[in-house]
């Protein structure tokens, strides 16, 4: 089952563990996933620490059976959707303005000439390197249902994005159970501690595959 609770790992907080088994969205065959850490710096460097801070930290489990996603923010998790009604819609109002503007990063970079925003944000890369980047941000804008945004202490989290709608249905159930209080002291440290997953993918290790469409959103 999935599973909630507020702790603190390396100055992240877990928000929620969930299946793996549906195909995330992806640029040139690879998931978005595999190159987040290079997504959430380049949203970073340009929209500033809360627009990063939306998209949740996807780590897959070792054994690849499901993933933690983490937010780079502390304290009580809280589901959007079991807020006061005036309080969830100014919340997923500010979710939809700030993924509208990694949308339109996304955009720009994958409009972007080599030597321009090609060269500031990723100086090895060639300029349709920078346009993967592009386009991986724009598939990443898309916010799944309400369900998947919570917030952790006063900061929106969007959990499962990099999914279509449809298939991040499957990944929760329609309910979230709400964070245990207290949480058991182990609750995830058996399951966590051997993980050591890698923090920084570069997008330019995404490899080509001509025999491949653009994006793969089965």
């Amino acid at each position: 089952g999935v599973q909630t609770c507020a702790l603190p790992i390396s100055s992240q907080t877990l928000i929620v563990t969930t299946r793996s088994g549906v195909r995330p969205l992806g640029v040139r065959g690879a998931p978005l996933h595999s190159a987040a850490a290079q997504l959430r710096r380049v949203v970073r460097r340009r929209l500033g620490d809360g627009a990063a801070r939306l998209l949740a930290d996807p780590q897959l489990h070792d054994d690849g059976s499901a993933i933690d996603w983490y937010a780079d923010a502390s304290g009580d998790v809280r589901a959007v959707v079991d807020l006061e009604p005036a309080r969830r819609t100014a919340i997923l109002a500010e979710v939809d303005r700030t993924l509208e503007s990694i949308r339109q990063l996304g955009v720009t970079l994958g409009s972007a000439s080599r030597g321009d925003d090609a060269s500031h944000d990723a100086p090895h890369d060639t300029s349709n390197d920078t346009g993967v980047i592009g386009r991986s941000l724009q598939l990443a804008a898309r916010r799944p249902a309400e369900s998947f945004v919570f917030l952790v202490g006063e900061q929106p989290v969007v959990v499962c994005w990099g999914y279509e709608k449809e298939a991040a249905a499957s990944l929760l159930p329609a309910v979230l159970p709400r964070p245990p209080m207290p949480a058991p002291k182990a609750a995830h440290v058996s399951v966590l501690s051997d993980v050591v997953p890698e923090r920084a993918v570069p997008l330019p290790a995404l490899r080509p595959d001509a025999g491949r469409s653009e994006e793969h959103t089965s």
